[in-house]
């Protein structure tokens, strides 16, 4: 905190004349930052996206300066390094402070000044203007009344960090510090800061420092204690009576800071925040229309898929505050209208509550989105429940899918991935019919057993194409043994190469025939025949060949 010096320094320089501006007070309208500093590049931990977790305050509140980095959705700047500035963020629900939290996040301080100020702060607040409660900027670091100003955050606690290295007798704080402070309207000369942690701001400047923020409740529900692991520093404090301190049971938690005469940039990069209630755990599963499992295995085009997002509350006693399940539609399926429905599973499965949902209350620009207002009972699963179908064209892709559950608070967890390769089209069973042509051309009534030299002998394979997309089927060899055997009677023999002598054709399902198509490739050896999306889309296909019984 800075002391009174500066107001003086205020006086000495409007008495040369000199136009400045006095600290500014939390009642003036300050534009949010449009032009954003380049984003700042760390090796991060994880990716959380800030505004799923947090209320980013801006006009027309305090003020407030604070915004998401342009370039990683985890990272708040909360100040830039510019004088004058105040960032707010604040947890969009409220935390129970009944319950055991931890915070994990990054700190980031950086100032070209020799005097970097004024610090930012970790604040749990119940204070009556909740998402709008603000303090005074300049020595106020955002949650006090600091120097000048009245304007605090009541019913709070705070985590200060200030970098400014204080100069008077009336204060103890002369080294830049961590320290606990119960808010209050003005400053008060560094008596009331606890558990005071020195730092070297040098040391630091310019980096990314872990920190740790636990509170853990006592039995009694009553007292509890705060602690805060931070670039080798440890500070505790104890609170005997939360319920009093935040006239209640519930608190937001969020960051503040500010800058006044001097400046430093400040910034956090938001990790992970575990057991702020009853644990989520998600999962993903795909399954086919028998209900098996089907991750990691090939899927055909024009198949259902099910998708299954499961959120299970894996504490023994509490009931989960509610939950939201999130889907994006991976590109190569498309979402089965009137598929989807929310079930709750007890422990061992059983599904006990089913909810048919509405396509237009969940689905909106290819994502499904459903919020579980009532909760989990603990040990229950809740399960979002649709059915996708794989599009036309995408064999060989593949599939890939990621699930996320938000819990009440707001904070994201991804489930597993699930996978699917698309294969190319399925080909069902090929059937061969083997039949005489007299020289007039139609079947003989005996069929095969009278073929005579010289006679025609039609072929018809016949297939199903289970899918959308191109496919080929396997090679028909007209010499093999066992076709070679069935005109031996005839003292003749099957003369493969004939068949390029006469109309080769084929017809889908209930059509006409039609020559072979252009990707057709007849050998002595077979024939490879090509089939196209728009030839065979899951139709019959049937290929007709002629060739000629000749003397041997």
């Amino acid at each position: 905190m800075k002391k009174y010096w500066k107001l003086l320094l205020v006086m000495i320089v409007a008495l040369m004349g000199i136009v400045v501006c006095c600290q500014m007070t939390n009642n003036k309208v300050v534009a949010i930052a449009v032009n954003k500093e380049q984003g700042t590049t760390i090796d991060a931990d994880g990716k959380i996206d800030l505004r799923k977790f947090f209320f980013i305050q801006s006009l027309p509140y305090a003020g407030s300066d604070a915004h998401i980095d342009q370039n990683d959705d985890s990272i708040a700047i909360i100040t830039e390094d510019q004088t004058k500035k105040l960032g707010i963020l604040w947890s969009q629900k409220q935390i129970n402070l009944d319950l055991a939290f931890t915070l994990e996040a990054k700190l980031h301080f950086n100032s070209k000044n020799s005097t970097p100020a004024d610090g930012m702060a970790i604040v749990l607040q119940n204070d009556p203007m909740q998402l709008s409660a603000y303090g005074t900027n300049g020595s106020g670091l955002g949650y006090s009344g600091g120097d000048t100003g009245n304007y605090y955050i009541k019913n709070a606690i705070a985590l200060e960090f200030d970098p400014f290295v204080n100069i008077g007798a009336d204060t103890n704080l002369t080294k830049p510090h961590m320290a606990w402070r119960i808010p209050s309207a003005k400053y008060q000369g560094g008596s009331d800061h606890k558990g005071v942690q020195y730092y070297d701001f040098t040391a630091i400047n310019t980096q990314w420092l872990p920190l740790e923020y636990k509170w853990q409740p006592d039995s009694n529900l009553k007292s509890g204690t705060l602690q805060a692991i931070w670039h080798g520093l440890t500070t505790t404090y104890k609170i005997n009576d939360y319920p009093t301190l935040f006239k209640g049971h519930k608190a937001y938690f969020g960051f503040t800071g500010a800058t006044g005469w001097e400046s430093v940039k400040q910034a956090i990069e938001f990790i992970d925040f575990k057991n702020p209630g009853p644990a989520l755990i998600s999962e993903k599963k795909v399954l086919n229309s028998e209900g098996h499992d089907i991750n990691h295995q090939m899927v055909g085009e024009g198949e259902t898929l099910n998708y299954a997002i499961e959120a299970t509350n894996d504490n023994g006693v509490d009931e989960t505050p509610g939950g939201v399940f999130a889907d994006v539609m991976p590109a190569a399926v498309t979402y089965v209208p009137g598929s989807a429905s929310y079930r709750i599973k007890d422990s061992a499965g059983v599904v006990k509550k089913q909810i048919k949902l509405s396509d237009a209350a969940i689905l909106k620009n290819g994502k499904i989105e459903y919020t579980e207002q009532a909760g989990l009972a603990a040990r229950t699963k809740g399960e979002l429940d649709f059915n996708v179908k794989v599009n036309a064209k995408t064999g060989g892709q593949t599939i890939e899918n990621v699930a996320t559950v938000y819990d009440f608070m707001g904070l994201g967890r991804a489930t597993n991935q699930v996978t699917n390769q698309v294969a190319l089209a399925k080909i069902g069973p090929v059937t061969q019919t083997v039949a005489d042509i007299t020289a007039g051309g139609q079947p003989d009534s005996n069929e095969i057993a009278a073929n005579r030299v010289g006679d025609q002998i039609r072929y018809i394979f016949k297939t199903k194409i289970e899918g959308d997309t191109k496919a080929t089927l396997p090679g028909i060899d007209l010499t093999s043994a066992e076709n070679a055997a069935d005109h031996q009677g005839a003292g003749g023999r099957l003369d493969a190469n004939s068949v390029k002598d006469y109309p080769q054709e084929y017809r889908l399902n209930g059509g006409n025939w039609q020559p072979l198509p252009h990707a057709a490739e007849v050998t002595p050896n077979g024939i490879q025949v090509t089939i196209l999306p728009e030839d065979a889309l899951q139709s019959m296909v049937t290929i007709r060949l002629k060739s000629v019984i000749r003397k041997k």
